[in-house]
This record gives structure tokens, C-alpha cells and sequence, in this order.
């Protein structure tokens, strides 16, 4: 096939995929990519910078909010013009955060530079739908004749660093609609060589309306003095605590490290246990302690518990840099931790014993106990290739995953999709994990035009339990519906897309009436009971989309005989007279 051939065979997949799902019975509950937004510059930002969203957050009425790396030239969200502040003599990247509705809609967006790269770590949302940023500024200039372009929030705030008076981390908080609300910039101002060299700001998250933000810090005295770092390290690990209104809580030191900065760190907190885990991978042949223990190997998983004391700590087998990465953690009720990370194939390395046989360095995602002593399940995909960027998060009974995926015949378990012809790129990819069980329920992809590098590097799940993929795209990449986004130039521009059944899917907690649809036993062996106080239809499907079973229901007779079906998950809709519809999980042993 020549190169005009694949392109016509894209094109006819591009213009004929939309109208073919009008063809399947079940079109409007099976999920896929709903909607795509893009944004970005035509700039290549540099060796290993690129364009890409990499953290994202919801809110109680399922609006977006992304951050991403952003070039100058052609600068634009959705469409909308905006500006880089960064010096365009260098490679100029700032930071954007955006907001869409849950329809992909644009409401707003804010550019975070300067002078230098900036490093804001994540966005978060508190229970007020309030939004959060935190991070570290990429320059100590004030805007002298050789550096003009002091660090900034678009025209909210500019920072008054200088070179003798500088502080990088600040955490900012801004209203739903994006009006700016605070800054908190914890360091007294210092020396460029401890805000620049040993300063860092690694991760944010917010739990039960405490905000948690993971830091480096040098010696000295931080949060308008209600706190000092009085060790002899050059840098320490700290979990800074704030309410929401700004105030300061306290500073929990997660022990103390030794060594370069040649590793890639990530800091978690679990919910359920209050717990901090931090996961990192070394870039070289450096040397790195925690609490005066050696760390031997390429990687580790190390445990904190809530006072900061070192727990343990799980090293992989292999000393060679760049033998593992991790893309993230997740945590279910059960404190099990669920991982998802690249692994070097050949049986060349191993981590809590798990190891990979086929070439080259794989994406994995495995299952642990919550002391990561005994490996629950583990899974790879079965295609060769090498997987730089990724993601999971936990969403009940299934693990979802997002990376990327090429070639003819893709697999990873018992499922595989068709994505490219080989060498002809590859496709953002969304797979979908049992929980319990480590089975691969389903292969998604985001379609792209021919020798397209396309990648996710984060997912979340809205309220409505629907998930939201970012990452990065080189072409042009398409929605179910045939909506397309295109690269305006540079290596990468970013992206956010929706998978779900619609749009806008409903709440996962609207009621009919006042009562919330309740279904038992779940799982379910021989009978489903609906508990309803009015007459309803029903409909159940299949995790890919097949309707096995549908009917009506009334106060008396409630009750979906299931025993014939085959074990596993399927989903079941609810809807009442009005056509209010509700979709609920449901488990058949």
C-alpha cells in the first residue's frame, strides 16, 4: 500500500467511523471518545518538552480543568488566542490552565510564565468547585536589561524576585470561574541557588478540603515563620498543609534523602489510610539515600506513614538507569495500590517479582497489598514497543489506563484492536482493567492521520464516573462523532478528550423522586432487585455495548432474572416515565 492509499484509508475510516456506529442498537450507551479540545502553539519546545496536558481535575458540575506546557508562536486554547510570557530569544515555555465545561465547551484559561520553565505541579478542586495550582516559577529575575520577563499569572499577579531576594513555589487559588483569590509563596525570600538548585515542588493534592503540597526545601524558616527546616541536608522532603482559606496548618517532614537530582520523583497521598508514597527513577548512574539507606537499584516505591516516619521501601532488580519508570499510583478502600509504570522487557528486570519476557520496555499496570510484599495481579501489553508516557486511575470495580497504542494487531490480555498498519504511528490509547482480577475488559484508541505520534499521559473520572484523557498529539486526531483537532505546527500541541456514553452523562447520584436507585445483591448470582418506588424500564448491556437484556419493571414485580447471562460486569440503565435514565455497575458471579 502506498503512502496516497493510507492516507485515502484514513480518510474513509475518518468520514465512515461516526455513521457506523448508527448502525449498532446500542450506540447511545456504549462508551467512546465523545468530544476532543486542543490547544497549543507552533513551537517545538525543546529536547523532551512538549506541548501535553498533564494533570487534570473536575468539579461537582463535571467542568474541566487541565494544565499543559505551552509554546509561544500561534499560541491559542480551543481557538482563543493567548500569550506567552516567556523570553522568545530561548525555547519559550509557560504553563496554561484551562477550563471546559462538560461538553468540551471553553470557559476560561490562564498562562503561568516568565523567564525560564516553569514546574506548577497539578490542578485541584475543593468541595466549593474553588480551583488550585501549585508549583515553582522558572526564573529568580526581576526584570532586569538581560532577563525582562519576571514570572507571572497572566495580569493577576507578577512575582518581585530578584536575584538576591527570590522565592519559586507559590500555591493560587481561583474561583470556578477563574478569578484569581490568593497566592501563598511559603519561602522567605533567598538566595537564586537555594530557590533555583535545592527547591522543589513535586505534587498537590486536596482531600477532605486540606490541601497537601509535597516540597523540597533548604534550611531555613518558611510560612511567615511558623515553621523551620533546621536539618543539615541541603534539601528535605516536606508535605505542606493549608486550609482552604490559605491558612497554614503545619509541615510534616517525609524523612530525609541524600544524593543528586538525576531522579524523577512523585509524591501521593492516600485518602484512606493517610499515608505518602513517593515513586522514583534514576536518569543516571547517580547515588540517592532515604533515611541513610542506599538505594542499589534504578527505581523504588517508598512508604511514609502520616507522621513522615519511613515505612518500607520496594526496590526493582536492575541498576541500570531508565530500566523502570512510573506513570502513577492509585489506592482503593482496601489500602491496595495499584501501579502503572514501564518496565524493561527480556526478563532483564523485575519489580515485587514481576517480571517481563517480550522486547523491549512495555507499559504494565499490577496490583499490590497495601505493604507491596505480595503482587495481586499484574498485566502488559503484548505488542513490541517502548511506552514513555502513561497514567491509571481507580474507579471502583476497574482500573482505567491510558497511554498508546500502534500496529495491526494491538493486545494486552484477552483483548486487541486494530490501530495502524505498522510504522504508520501511533494512537492514544484507553484500556480498561478489572479491579479485581487484572482481566483487560476493553481497548479503546483516538484515531489520527497516518505516522501520527500520539500519546495520554493522564486520566481522571468525573462525577458521573465517565473519564477524561490528556496527553499530547503530533496530526490530527478525531471523536466518535467525526469532530477533528490539528497540530498547529510544533512537535506536540495538547489535548483533553471525554469517554463516556454522552457528552454530559448524568450524575451518577440523580434520583428519581427523592430516592436514589439502589440495586441488590451486587454482585448478583441468580437475581437483581431494583429497589424503585415508580414504574421504570430497563436495559442491560454488556461492558462493550451489547443489550443482552431489557423490560420493564414495577413496585411489585422488581426483580432482573440474571442467571443465564455469563459472569462478569454489565451495565444497567434505569429509566423512569420522563425518560430519566440512570446507569448503574453491576457484577454477575
Amino acid at each position: 500500500m502506498n503512502e496516497k492509499e493510507k492516507i485515502m484509508k484514513k480518510t474513509i475510516l475518518y468520514y465512515l467511523l461516526p455513521y457506523a456506529f448508527y448502525l449498532m442498537p446500542f450506540l447511545g450507551y456504549a462508551q467512546s471518545f465523545q468530544w476532543i479540545k486542543d490547544g497549543g502553539s507552533a513551537e517545538n519546545l525543546g529536547s523532551n518538552d512538549y506541548e501535553q496536558v498533564y494533570s487534570i481535575a473536575t468539579d461537582s458540575q463535571k467542568n474541566v480543568y487541565i494544565l499543559s506546557k505551552v509554546g509561544m508562536s500561534n499560541l491559542n486554547v480551543d481557538g482563543n488566542p493567548k500569550t506567552n510570557y516567556d523570553n522568545p530569544s530561548s525555547f519559550p515555555t509557560d504553563i496554561v490552565l484551562a477550563s471546559f465545561t462538560c461538553d468540551g465547551t471553553y470557559r476560561w484559561s490562564k498562562i503561568i510564565g516568565g523567564s525560564g520553565k516553569e514546574n506548577i505541579s497539578a490542578v485541584q478542586v475543593d468541595s466549593q468547585d474553588n480551583v488550585y495550582v501549585a508549583g515553582k516559577m522558572g526564573t529568580c529575575n526581576d526584570g532586569s536589561v538581560s532577563q525582562p520577563y519576571p514570572g507571572r499569572i497572566e495580569n493577576d499577579y507578577t512575582f518581585p524576585n530578584s536575584t538576591t531576594a527570590c522565592d519559586r513555589i507559590f500555591l493560587a487559588k481561583f474561583d470556578t470561574n477563574g478569578v484569581f483569590q490568593y497566592i501563598k509563596r511559603p519561602q522567605l525570600p533567598t538566595t537564586s541557588s537555594n530557590a533555583i538548585t535545592y527547591t522543589g515542588s513535586f505534587n498537590f493534592q486536596i482531600q477532605d478540603d486540606i490541601l497537601y503540597w509535597f516540597v523540597w526545601l533548604p534550611p531555613g524558616t518558611y510560612a511567615d515563620g511558623a515553621f523551620t527546616n533546621s536539618t543539615s541536608e541541603t534539601h528535605a522532603p516536606y508535605v505542606l498543609k493549608y486550609n482552604l482559606d490559605g491558612s497554614f496548618i503545619e509541615a510534616t517532614q517525609l524523612g530525609n534523602i541524600q544524593g543528586l537530582f538525576d531522579v524523577v520523583v512523585k509524591y501521593y497521598r492516600n485518602p484512606h489510610n493517610g499515608f505518602y508514597y513517593m515513586t522514583f527513577a534514576k536518569t543516571s548512574s547517580t547515588t540517592f539515600a532515604i533515611n541513610g539507606q542506599p538505594v542499589v537499584n534504578a527505581a523504588a516505591l517508598v512508604c511514609y506513614d502520616n507522621n513522615g516516619n519511613l515505612l518500607w521501601k520496594k526496590e526493582n532488580d536492575n541498576n541500570n538507569a531508565n530500566y523502570m519508570k512510573f506513570f502513577g499510583l492509585d489506592f482503593d478502600s482496601q489500602n491496595n495500590i495499584y501501579i502503572a509504570g514501564s518496565m524493561v522487557g527480556m526478563n532483564l528486570n523485575s519489580f515485587i517479582g514481576y517480571s517481563i519476557a517480550i522486547l523491549n520496555t512495555p507499559a504494565f499496570v499490577m496490583k499490590v497489598d497495601p505493604t507491596a510484599d505480595n503482587l495481586l495481579w499484574a498485566s502488559h501489553h503484548d505488542s513490541v514497543g517502548t511506552n514513555g508516557n502513561g497514567a491509571l486511575v481507580y474507579n471502583g470495580n476497574e482500573i482505567a489506563y491510558t497511554g498508546w497504542c500502534a500496529g495491526t494487531n494491538y493486545t494486552w490480555g484477552s483483548q486487541s484492536i486494530y490501530v495502524t498498519a505498522t510504522n504508520e504511528g501511533q494512537d492514544v490509547l484507553l484500556a480498561r482493567f478489572d479491579s479485581t482480577t487484572g482481566s483487560c475488559l476493553s481497548l479503546n484508541n483516538i484515531p489520527s492521520t497516518v505516522g501520527s505520534t500520539d500519546y495520554g499521559a493522564v486520566i481522571t473520572v468525573d462525577a458521573s464516573g465517565d473519564y477524561l484523557v490528556g496527553g499530547g498529539f503530533a496530526a490530527l486526531i478525531y471523536d466518535t462523532n467525526g469532530n477533528s483537532v490539528t497540530n498547529e505546527g510544533g512537535t506536540t500541541d495538547f489535548f483533553i478528550a471525554k469517554f463516556a456514553t454522552e457528552p454530559c452523562s448524568p450524575l451518577s447520584n440523580e434520583t428519581f423522586e427523592t430516592n436514589t436507585i439502589k440495586v441488590y445483591p451486587n454482585p448478583a448470582r441468580n437475581v437483581l432487585t431494583v429497589a424503585i418506588n415508580e414504574n421504570a424500564n430497563y436495559e442491560l448491556y454488556t461492558i462493550t455495548g451489547q443489550l443482552v437484556k431489557q423490560g420493564k419493571l414495577t413496585t411489585i414485580d422488581n426483580t432482573i432474572a440474571v442467571q443465564d447471562l455469563s459472569k462478569g460486569y454489565y451495565l444497567l440503565r434505569i429509566g423512569n416515565e420522563n425518560g430519566n435514565w440512570q446507569s448503574i455497575k453491576v457484577l454477575k458471579e
